[in-house]
Parts: C-alpha cells; structure tokens; sequence
C-alpha cells in the first residue's frame, strides 16, 4: 500500500484528455471527489491532436439543427456496417444508447458548445450526426471539458506521470505513484482509480502485436499512448478484448505534419498514387484509406480537389494549418496535375474536353468501381501530399519542456460532508520554492473560475490559435493594465493588445524608447490575465536582450498567461516603430532569437509573432526578405511594422496572407494610413491591433477632467462623462465579489 501520511483522494483519474475530463464531470454530478492525475503541462491527449469530432445520435443539437429521424438503432446499425459487422455487439449497443445523452449532459449541465456539423456525411453514416465544438478542433474541444471540470470542482495535478499502481492482497488498487518533472516519486491513496491514460499506438511492440497489419505506419498520435495502461491490466491479470480497432488517417499531409478532413473526399475529392492512378473508394473513410495508402508506392497518395471542395476545406481548421506550410499545390489543368505527381498524364485524364480540364471519379486501377461522382472535377485542381497514416490517434506527438521549478506535493482542499466546492484548483508546477498546493490557481487567466472575479459566468475562451484560423480579421485593442483589459472584454473583444508603448505612457509617464523591463511587462501582464479571460497578445520588444534574454521572456510571459508574444529585429535601446532613428539587428540575429523563443515555449498555443522594423531603414524588399527569413524559422505570424501606403500593404500582403496571419498596426498619426479591421480584413491582413489608441484616449479624457476640476473646483461639469460610485463597483464585480467572499464567511 502507499504510504499512510500520502495524500488521500475517492477517485484518482489517470490521464486528463477527453476521457478524463469526461469522467471527473460525471463523477463530480455524482458528488463524488476527484484527483485527474496529467503527464503534459496542460491537459491535451489524442483528442487535443485530433478535429474533435463526436458522433451521437438523437441529440438536442440535432433536433434544433430540424435533423430528425436518427436514433441509437440507426447509428448502431451504421456501426457494425461500416466494421463489416467485426465490432463487439455489446460495445456497439453501449456507446450508440449512451453517447446521445452524454452530448445533451455535457451541453445542458456544464456548457459545452456542441453543434452538428452541416453540408456533408461522414463516411458510414447515413445521418448528419457529427459534433463540434464552433472552432472544430479538438483542442478547442479539451480546453473547454477542462474548464467545465475545473468548474464543477474536479482538481486536476499537471506534470505528474504515473508510475505505479499500489494493489493489496486482494489484488484491489488502493493507490497510485507518481513521477514529477525532477524525477521525484510521490504517493497518493484513493478508493478507485480511472485509467484513462492512453492507447498502444506508441508502443512498437504492441503495434506489432494487436495490429499487424499497421506494423508499418508511423506513430502520429500523442506521446502518451504508450500502452501502460495495458501493462497494468496484465500485471493484475485482467483480460484483454477488442484491442483491435485503431484510428488510422489516410490523409496526412507530409512533410508538414497535419492532417486533413475526410470531407474532402466524400464531398468528391480523389486519391492518385505516384503513377497517378486511383487505387480505391474514398468513400470508404478515412481509417480504411489508410491501409490502401500504405500499400502504395512509397505508401504515398495525391489528394486531388477543385475550387468548390477548396472553398468546403477553408471552413476547417486543419486544412488552414496545411494550407498555411504550404502542403497544397496548384494545378492549372491536368497536365500539370501530372507533372506535379510525376504520372502520365493519359493515366489521370479521364474525360478529355479540348483544354482537358475536367476530371471525372473514375473507376480504381484494380477495376472496381468507385463511387459515383457528385460531379466531374474542374481545373485548376489542387493537389496535396499524403503520407502513410497515423497509428491509433490522428495528429502528431508534441515534445513538451518541463517548466521550471521542483514545486511538489498536493493535498485535498478540506470540505464540509455534501457541500460541492464552487470550483477547483487548476494544480501547476510552476515556480521555485512554492508548493502545488500554494500555487494560486486563477495564475493563468485561461484557466482560473470566474467566480473569483465578480459575475456567475463569462464567456468561454477560444484559443487565439484557433480564431486566426477564421477568414474574419481579429481586431485587438490596446490594454495597459487590468482596468483597461475588463472594460475591453466587456466590450466583448476576441482579443487584446498589450502594448509595450502604453506601458510605457502609463506605468512610467515617459515615451516608447526602449525604457521598460521585462519584470514590468510580465507583472502588468499577469495581473491582466488574472482578471479576464480573453486572449492576451503581449508586446515582448526585443526581448530585452540576447536570445537567452528572449527565452527568458518567452517562459515569463507564458507563465503569467501570454497568448501571442511579439518579438522584434530593432536594436537597443528600441523605440516605437513610428517614430524616425530605428535600428535593426542582422536577419541572422533575429532568427537565432526566434529559434530560442520557439525552443522556450512550454505550448504550441503560446504563439510567437515577428515583427520586422526594417522598411525605415533598408527599405520595403529587404523588409519582406527578412520577414521570410523569420516565417522559415517557425514562428505563427508577422508583422511588418510602418507600411507606409496602400501598395506597400497590398505588397506585404499578397506575399505572406496566404501562408501566415499578417498583423497591421494602426496608429493614429503614425507612418500607416488608418484603415478599419474590415478594410484591412479584405486587404489581407488577419490581426488588427490599435495599440496606442486606449492611452490616447484616456489621456484626452484626462486633460478635459483635470481642466474641468481645476477651472470649477468640482466634478459637476463632468458628470455625464463620468460613472458614479455605484456604476463603477457594478463594472468591476464588487457585489459579486463581495456576495463570494460572505458565503466563506457563513463556513
């Protein structure tokens, strides 16, 4: 047994993925308390990787979408047609009378945002019963389970890889080991544990094993998958069945990494192998085209689509991801689809018109026949890479750095017989010298309960990775502390500009030249996202020195809840880029500090934006050359600060927008011409930010208050712009907080 001075909890939950968290938001409507136990710094797990979709009939969600008709008879049916009638009958008829009220649970008792997914089928299904959440990403998809599960009182301990289970004579689980970062084992006691840690796709062996036939494919899921979850039901003697199903992906574009919808395929979408032949029914799916693909040449496929198709793909998430690296090719017309692929062109062409710029979905090389064709496909074409499929989960492993700090331990909060606590600790491993349990929880301002800060709900945070997937430009208003940043999210802003200038103005009263700190940014920061949940864009300067300097930055910053850190090629001592007298470090320093700034982020939701202020020095080419030097180092999008006309604006654009969000930074008085978040939407540009415009204002509105007091001696003349007592308490949560604090009082 662990040791008896361990922690003790009723249910510890191995694995803080979709699983997990659906399990903690159960057990807590049970009233029962729990501990989700996660390896990774934050919650993600295969689901994360994948698009998140959830099949379920007979849903809210349907019948408001006017879907009726389906039923968990139907899908179960659906089920075993698609297995070929090979999946456990018991399983099938589980998951297909369960997973419906499950959806509706999720959406009415903890909020989850689910809609069904429209235009298509999914292979199989002869209902549209795909859920989503609105980004369509499965992501989005945990990050909204973990805030549910933080909420209704689950805790949850990050870091924290499970080692061992402790069992007693009767082979009953009576607690749990766990490693931390620094190598240290700790114990924990509890009743029950959950195991839902991971798949086998990971393990060779086990592969090797259980699925023979995908011995060959590439791993592409989550690092946890390791099969450790099946070791410790061997260890303990249990029984293995229906070990046999895997989720293979035959669209994964390579080299790049990502994958991409199935509804390609089903909306008419063709797959061509290297001798430009069609090799199966892609209406078949996704998991079954993955067993063809790898039995191609090089296990290499062509995903072939039209416009129409390409305008369906820019509505997922996915397809913007691949796009963006550059996986999808343009072809004018078959003979150059040919030349692309490497084929013969008489093997792809298969209805000639005088220009041959039709292709119909012809039958297979082997003579079966495909499936019949919504329509022929029209030139251009284009054309996209698909590598061998990604065993047991789609995605792609994600490395993950450890933060730093050896902080360790975790206790139960106490509580009172049947009382629910009003949310959860959000348990980091995060800074030196302070225990987990100490660590305060609402640090990050993704992930704290909103009741602390006034107000019985807020809206629900969207990644900013996911929101610079959608055409709509994103327009971020200037914030310089906490104040400003709740009057902006209450304006109902997607996200929100720090600005290093009205730090400047503000904190110090002096001008953007280079004289702020990186300990005075962090701090500005932090107590910014411990206030509001909108995502934070933060200007990081230079990053306040060399490339160990910008690492530094990096951590501290993502530590104190930065979404998006904007780094810079000026030289020291910096200055705002609309004023004259810049500076610009060598293209080769400025990669080596963003290849640092990469390698230091804990997340790959914590994005790096590069900001280039060479146009003033070396001139508009030079200043696109080094923003292409910076796009090929990694970093998630640009900014060419001082575009000084509209043809310079359109210049930047039509070289970078199709490839990575472009920022434009609008300045009133400054080098760019003043357009609106629209006009710059059409123009290409994806964040909008007004930095400086929020200082500004104030200080406008300052010099007329302080004039009007000074000249009257009262505030009468100013009243009407102006909130009173009551207004202003209302504005920042007082009697919410205040009704919070009473219900610690009354015990």
């Amino acid at each position: 047994t662990p040791p008896a001075d361990a922690p003790h909890v009723t249910v510890a939950i191995v694995g803080a993925g979709a699983c997990g968290l659906v399990t903690a938001l159960m057990l807590r409507d049970a009233g029962l308390d729990c501990l989700l136990l996660e390896r990774d710094a934050s919650p993600s797990g295969s689901t994360a990787l994948s698009s998140g979709f959830i099949p379920a009939p007979d849903t809210r969600m349907q019948r408001e979408a006017g879907i009726s008709g389906d039923s968990p008879a139907l899908f179960a049916r659906d089920i075993q047609a698609k297995a070929h009638g090979t999946a456990a009958p018991h399983l099938v008829e589980a998951y297909s009378q369960a997973v419906g009220p499950a959806l509706d649970q999720l959406a009415e008792r903890h909020g989850i945002t689910l809609q069904v997914l429209d235009g298509f089928l999914y292979p199989g299904h002869s209902m549209r019963r795909m859920h989503a959440v609105p980004e369509k990403t499965g992501a989005a998809l945990v990050a909204q389970l973990e805030r549910a599960a933080l909420a209704a009182g689950a805790d949850l301990l990050t870091e924290a890889t499970v080692r061992t289970l402790w069992v007693d004579a009767d082979q009953r689980v009576t607690g749990l080991s766990y490693e931390r970062p620094d190598g240290t084992l700790e114990h924990l006691r509890c009743e029950l544990v959950v195991l839902a840690c991971n798949g086998f796709g990971g393990n060779t062996a086990m592969v090797r094993e259980l699925l023979p036939e995908m011995r060959d494919a590439p791993f592409a899921g989550h690092t946890g998958n390791d099969g450790s979850a099946i070791d410790w039901g061997r260890a303990l003697g249990a029984r293995l069945a229906d070990l046999g199903g895997y989720q293979g992906h035959g669209s994964w574009a390579t080299p790049h990494g990502t994958l991409i919808s199935w509804a390609l395929m089903m909306e008419g979408g063709i797959q061509l192998n290297a001798h430009g032949e069609r090799f199966h029914d892609e209406t078949g799916g996704y998991s079954e085209a993955a067993v063809h693909v790898l039995a191609q040449p090089g296990g290499v496929a062509w995903n072939v689509f039209d416009g129409p198709i390409l305008t369906l793909a820019r509505g997922f998430p996915d397809f913007l991801d691949a796009e963006a690296a550059g996986a999808v090719k343009t072809c004018a017309d078959a003979q150059a689809l040919a030349a692309l692929i490497g084929a013969d062109a008489s093997k792809i062409i298969a209805n000639y018109s005088s220009n041959t710029r039709a292709i119909d979905r012809f039958d297979t090389k082997d003579g079966a026949a495909g499936a019949n064709p919504k329509r022929a496909l029209q030139a251009p074409f284009y054309a996209r890479e698909s590598d061998r499929c990604a065993v047991s989960h789609p995605g792609w492993a994600r490395h993950r750095r450890p933060l730093p700090g050896a902080a360790r331990g975790w206790q139960p909060a106490a509580q009172p017989a049947g009382r629910r606590r009003r949310g959860a600790r959000r348990l980091w491993q995060c800074g030196l010298g302070l225990s987990v349990g100490q660590w305060p929880a609402q640090r990050s301002g993704r992930r704290q309960d909103c009741r602390a800060h006034g107000g019985d709900t807020m809206p629900a945070m969207n990644t900013l990775k996911s929101r610079l997937t959608q055409p709509k430009a994103l327009l971020a208003p200037g914030i310089f502390d906490a104040l400003s940043a709740l009057v902006a999210e209450q304006a109902g802003f997607e996200a929100l500009y720090l600005s290093g200038a009205s730090i400047a103005y503000t904190r110090l009263g002096r001008s953007d030249i280079g004289l702020t700190t990186f300990s005075e940014v962090e701090d500005t920061l932090a107590r910014i996202t411990e206030r509001v949940r909108t995502p934070v864009i933060v200007d990081g300067d230079t990053g306040f020195g060399n490339a160990l300097n910008v690492q530094r930055t990096v951590r501290g910053f993502e530590r104190a809840g930065a979404a998006m850190v904007q780094l810079e090629d000026q030289g020291f001592p910096k200055r705002c880029g609309h004023l004259d007298g810049k500076s610009v470090v060598s293209t080769a320093e400025m990669c080596g500090k963003l290849r640092a700034a990469l390698d230091a982020r804990h997340s790959d939701q914590t994005l790096i934006l590069a900001r280039t202020d060479a146009l003033a020095i070396e001139g508009l080419d030079a200043a696109l050359d080094r923003a292409e030097a910076y796009l090929a180092c990694g970093v998630d999008a640009l900014f060419i600060e001082a575009l000084r006309t509209p043809e310079q604006m359109d210049a930047a654009c039509q070289r970078f927008a199709q490839r990575v969000p472009l920022l434009a930074n609008m300045v009133e008085g400054g080098k760019t011409p003043v357009q609106s978040a629209h006009e710059l939407g059409q123009r290409g540009f994806r964040i909008v930010i007004f930095p400086g415009g929020t200082a500004r204002a104030v200080a406008h509105t300052l010099q007329r208050y302080y004039a009007s007091l000074h000249s009257h001696q009262t505030t009468a003349p100013m009243r009407d712009a102006m909130l009173d007592f009551d207004q202003l308490n209302a504005l920042i949560g007082t009697p919410e907080l205040l009704a919070l604090g009473q219900t610690y009082a009354e015990g």
